[in-house]
């Protein structure tokens, strides 16, 4: 082997040995491109759970605050009732005195 096979032997493996290192510069750059990217994956997905966990909290006092509106609205209806029944029951009374006073006026030609 003479000295010039040596030299391009020794040249080539330089070659060689810088595409290596951009190789592995390169290799370097996208491993912390990934753990940037894995980084903000976490941090969107701890989000994701905080929104979740919020709207969970909402949905419940929605919840809580239907059942106590509709709880509301059947004591008014259950007391709406119970006026209803009351007004009856006097305009009943009224009708039943109404007619005993019209009898009484048939027979004896009088006012009540």
């Amino acid at each position: 082997m003479d000295n010039s096979t040596g030299l391009d032997n020794i040249d080539k493996l330089e070659s060689d040995l810088l595409t290596y290192l951009d190789d592995i510069d390169l290799s370097k750059n996208s491993l912390n491109t990934a753990k940037i990217n894995y980084q903000k994956a976490l941090d969107s997905n701890r989000i994701a759970i905080q929104l979740a966990q919020l709207n969970t909290l909402k949905a419940e006092e929605s919840i809580k605050s239907t059942f106590e509106s509709l709880e509301s609205a059947n004591i008014s209806a259950d007391l709406a009732c119970e006026s209803a029944d009351l007004a009856l029951q006097k305009v009943v009374s009224l009708l039943r005195l109404s007619f005993r006073c019209q009898n009484k006026n048939l027979l004896s030609f009088t006012t009540c």
